[in-house]
């Protein structure tokens, strides 16, 4: 069972959604907020998943092989979370017929995430627009909203070449990651100054989020100055998270 939970990405995800929420408190506050936090929660899961299936033969030479020896029931384990993420999108869509554009939207991507890994740039670019997406739920027409979705999808694309550092050099051969066209050395560059970059565009969503840009600001420098790479991963996270908990506790 651990197995199952620790596949789901729960941190990950919960802030994914937890972001949703954050679009809501910048522009104008739905109740309808929290089916959508819902959702993202579920289809984020969802892909997921979905990846370690499709990937589970290569994860193993790699000694994450839980989805390969559970092929079966993981297989089923994908299933019931896609049928899931299809039920609250029909839900979303009886609220408000753009929902369910968005929602509709998010699933597909989710569904082709993992047959773009060949294809330059585009994984990792799918997985930032797409995560970062959910904002729009709350509407695409107050500025604020537009500046959180560049900052979110700026940060998650930062956050996708440092994954794909951890799994430096494995990946050669099976998928295409900057890591790999670049090298590890430019490839922490090119994400510390992603990163390093950000605040420019926190500050267009609010003032406010100056609170968590010195763990970002931080992250950036290790990267720059190759300095561990996980450790700036972690920076990255808790500077997210705490933008994302200070304008849903306060607005914008």
């Amino acid at each position: 069972m651990n197995g199952y939970i620790k596949a789901l990405r729960l941190p990950i995800v919960v802030m994914a959604g937890l972001l949703a929420i954050t679009a809501f408190r910048v522009s104008v506050w739905r109740t309808e907020a929290y089916l959508v936090a819902l959702f993202v929660v579920i289809v984020a899961s969802s892909t997921m998943i979905h990846n370690d299936w499709r990937d589970r033969e290569h994860d193993a030479k790699k000694g994450k092989d839980f989805a390969l020896k559970h092929s079966g029931t993981f297989g089923v384990f994908v299933l019931l979370f896609w049928v899931c993420s299809l039920i609250l999108a029909i839900c979303l869509w009886a609220t408000n017929p753009c929902y369910g554009v968005i929602s509709g939207g998010i699933i597909i991507s989710g569904l082709i995430y993992s047959e773009t890994r060949r294809v330059p740039i585009l994984p990792a670019s799918l997985v930032a627009l797409t995560s970062a997406s959910p904002v729009f739920y709350a509407g695409p027409s107050d500025h604020r909203v537009l500046f959180l979705f560049l900052t979110s999808a700026f940060l998650i694309f930062g956050r996708e070449v440092l994954k794909d550092l951890d799994d430096y050099p494995h990946d050669d051969g099976y998928k295409w990651t900057l890591p790999l066209a670049l090298g590890r050395r430019l490839a922490k560059i090119y994400a510390g100054a992603i990163v390093f970059l950000v605040p420019l565009l926190a500050l267009g969503i609010s003032t406010k989020t100056l609170v968590g840009m010195p763990f970002l600001a931080i992250s950036a420098s290790c990267l720059i100055f190759d300095r561990g790479h996980f450790s700036a991963k972690v920076l990255l996270d808790i500077g997210m998270a705490i933008i994302i908990a200070t304008l849903i506790a306060s607005g914008p």
